[in-house]
This record gives structure tokens, C-alpha cells and sequence, in this order.
């Protein structure tokens, strides 16, 4: 009988898996998850080119195509250039109607950007009403999206209106963005002013204007030496490898050591590559990418994701990803993204990024009950009541639901 393993699964709640969504590769007794390895092209490529590619193969015998459009670049670029490579298909932007932190509609900047970007398109929202069904089981594991509810409730949507498949932007952050302690890299390539513009940027991502200093003159140091002084300045909560508390003593033991060997593992694998901290971050970022199974029969994909993407994605010199000639932070740390609109387009494109802290917590105010999780042995009864940490709670609901369900299926547990 497949068999859960419950060591497996308390490794999902270790400082990688939790603060990283880095998934276990053993949730199953005997059974082991693997990923195919990265690989780049030699000889990088048009990333307009590779994303266009990507997404015409993605939407290849589809006639009526869903995006899950959220007003931010990823997820309007799909949609941007959906409309544009089949016009003689339906396309639908599928879209929550809420609001961010600053109290702006979500369903309004997208319908203004449809508007000015004279997208042919249908404009659905999804209302906060409809977020009540959790996605379908998967043997991948938990649903470990920020809201599992909102994003089936985008699923049934798209289905209800004949969708055959539902695009996102998922993976382009990690994959394309700039990232941190890319100094060096954009002073050598793009010039002093670059760096320059790059470091007043710094100042407001992870260890600031000190760390991009610090990584710099991570350069002159012996190669272990130097990814050690990266891993202390960028995961300081990973070098001391913890569990969360609502595990019980035995499991927290199992997810603690694991979470050690995973930290030792990158940290070898970083020192063998002879990687920078720039070169190291960009890995960490992207990879290993957890894999988001479909929430239900309905056909998902990111051209982000797209195998030919990401082998073009990773042939582009890091210090590509930034460029200090656009207007906004958010648009410097994302030109690799505002390429892929046509130049005349560009000045429609959101200029600062929407953020949903707010709508997180108010989703996650949930009390702190998993039963079944409980009987197992696997979670702390009283512990769990005391949790307040939104990223354990949630996960911690995601796995109750997981576990529940596979037992429902004849599952066994070890």
C-alpha cells in the first residue's frame, strides 16, 4: 500500500521548507520526488522570443484561454501577449476582486490596464464569496499557494466559462528578477552609474547597502570561506536549522536534521561551483522550484516555467536583469519582464507593486485545528492553539486537509 511518511512531512515545517517552500524530497516511504537539473542554452537567446515560444506552446489545442491576472507585470505579461499571438481565440483574464494594502482594487487596475494596453479580452471577476472550495488532493503534497481557496475559486471560474487551461506568471520573480549582491556584476557590465542607482535600490532589499559591501569584498576570500559568510548574511534564521513549535518533540528532532543536511548540501554545492554571492543568491532563488501540482482537472501553466524559458532565463548574465534607465524600483528590479511589452506599451505598465499582507491575515485568521494531524502524533495539540506565525498556520491547515484526504483514499502512514 503507498505509504505517507510522516518524518517526510514534518520536514515541510524546517526553516528551508517553511521560509523557502523548499519540498522534502521524501513525503512517501520509498518513494523519493526528483527534479529534472536547470539547464541553460549556451548561446543566450531572445528573451521575447523564448516567452513567446513557451507560451504558444502551453496554449497549443486550446481555443479558450484563462489568465489568472492579479494587476501586477508576471501575470499581465501572459495576458498581454495571449491576446496579441491569438486573436482569433477567447481569452479570458480571470481576476480577485479585492483589495491591496492601500485600499486599491485589484479588478480596477486590471480593467485599466486592459483598457490602455487595447487588450481583446473578458474581464471575470472572482468574488471573495466563492472562496470556499480547498484544491483537489495531490501526491505532490500540500496546496501550498498563499490562498488555496481563492486560486480554485479562479480554477471554477475559468471552467464554468470554458477555459481549457488557466496561465500565471508563477516563477517569474525567482527566475528573472533582479536580485541581491549584484554590485560588482552591474558596475563591471552596465558602469558606475548603474552600480550606483543599483546600491540606492539595495538599500531596501534583505541586508541592505551593508551586505552588497559585504559581498563585494566576499570576492577576495577563499571560496568556503566565502559562501559561508553568504549564508550568514543572507538566511542568518537558516544557519541554526529550527522546526516549528507546533510539532511534537519527535518530529521536530526528524525536521530539524534534515533541514541541517539540506543547509550542508547547498553550502557544498555552492563551494564546488565556485559560485559569488550573487551567482549563489540567483541560485537559491530559483531553485530547487517547488512543483505547484494542478488544484484540479483543469489544465495550469506559466510560460515563466516553460522549459525553453528557463533555459533561455538562465543563460542571460545576472546583471541583464536590472537596468537603472527605468523610472521606478519596481520596474529596475523588473526590466527583464517590462522587455516583453512592446516600447510604446511600456507607459501603461503598473508603476509600484501591489501588496496583500493585510487580506493574507485577515485569511489566515483562522483558529489552530488539525485533528487528524493530532492523533497522528505529528502536530502538538496545545502548541498548535498558541501558533500565531501565518506561514506554520497555513501550512499547517494545508497538511491537516492532505493528510485527512489521503487517508480518506486508503493511504497508510509510517
Amino acid at each position: 500500500m503507498p505509504t505517507i511518511s510522516l518524518d517526510g512531512t514534518a520536514c515541510l515545517f524546517a526553516n528551508p521548507s517553511l521560509l523557502g517552500e523548499v519540498t522534502p524530497e521524501h513525503l512517501w516511504k520509498d518513494t523519493w520526488l526528483e527534479w529534472p537539473n536547470p539547464t541553460s542554452t549556451e548561446t543566450p537567446g531572445s528573451l521575447s522570443r523564448a516567452f513567446q515560444l513557451a507560451l504558444s506552446d502551453l496554449c497549443l489545442g486550446h481555443s479558450t484561454i484563462a489568465v489568472q491576472t492579479s494587476g501586477g507585470l508576471d501575470s499581465l505579461a501572459v495576458l498581454y501577449h495571449a491576446c496579441r499571438l491569438f486573436s482569433d481565440r477567447r481569452v479570458i483574464s480571470v481576476c480577485g476582486d479585492v483589495l491591496d494594502d492601500n485600499g486599491i482594487s485589484t479588478l480596477a487596475v486590471v480593467q485599466e490596464l486592459i483598457k490602455s494596453l487595447r487588450l481583446t479580452c473578458e474581464l471575470v471577476a472572482v468574488h471573495r464569496k466563492d472562496w470556499t472550495r480547498w484544491p483537489a488532493w495531490s501526491p505532490h503534497g500540500p496546496f501550498r499557494t498563499a490562498s488555496p481557496e481563492a486560486h480554485m475559486a479562479m480554477v471554477a471560474c475559468a471552467k464554468r466559462l470554458g477555459a481549457t487551461t488557466l496561465l500565471s506568471g508563477d516563477g517569474s520573480d525567482e527566475l528573472v528578477a533582479a536580485h541581491r549582491f549584484l554590485t560588482k556584476e552591474i558596475g563591471q557590465q552596465l558602469g558606475l552609474r548603474a552600480a550606483l542607482q543599483y546600491l540606492r535600490d539595495a538599500r531596501h532589499t534583505g541586508p541592505g547597502v551593508a551586505g552588497e559591501l559585504l559581498a563585494f569584498a566576499a570576492n577576495f576570500a577563499p571560496r568556503r570561506s566565502r559562501i559561508k559568510m553568504y549564508w550568514a548574511v543572507n538566511w542568518p534564521d537558516w544557519c541554526e536549522p529550527r522546526a516549528a513549535a507546533i510539532l511534537t518533540p519527535r518530529y521536530q528532532s526528524v525536521a530539524t536534521d534534515w533541514a541541517s543536511d539540506w543547509s550542508k548540501a547547498t553550502l557544498k554545492d555552492h563551494v564546488l561551483n565556485n559560485r559569488s554571492w550573487a551567482e549563489a543568491e540567483a541560485y537559491d532563488a530559483w531553485w530547487p522550484q517547488p512543483y505547484l501540482p494542478p488544484a484540479d482537472d483543469l489544465e495550469e501553466g506559466s510560460p515563466f516555467l516553460h522549459e525553453a524559458f528557463v533555459a533561455t532565463a538562465l543563460g542571460q548574465p545576472l546583471a541583464r536583469r536590472y537596468s537603472p534607465d527605468q523610472l521606478t524600483e519596481y520596474h529596475r528590479f523588473k526590466v527583464s519582464v517590462i522587455e516583453l511589452f512592446d516600447e510604446d506599451d511600456r507607459r501603461y505598465l503598473p508603476k509600484e507593486k501591489q501588496y496583500f499582507k493585510s487580506l493574507a491575515a485577515e485569511i489566515d485568521n483562522l483558529p489552530g485545528d488539525a485533528p487528524f494531524a493530532v492523533d497522528l502524533g505529528l502536530f502538538d495539540q496545545n502548541a498548535l492553539k498558541r501558533e500565531t506565525d501565518t506561514a506554520t498556520r497555513k501550512l499547517g491547515r494545508s497538511v491537516e486537509l492532505w493528510l485527512r484526504d489521503a487517508s480518506e483514499q486508503g493511504v497508510l502512514f509510517t
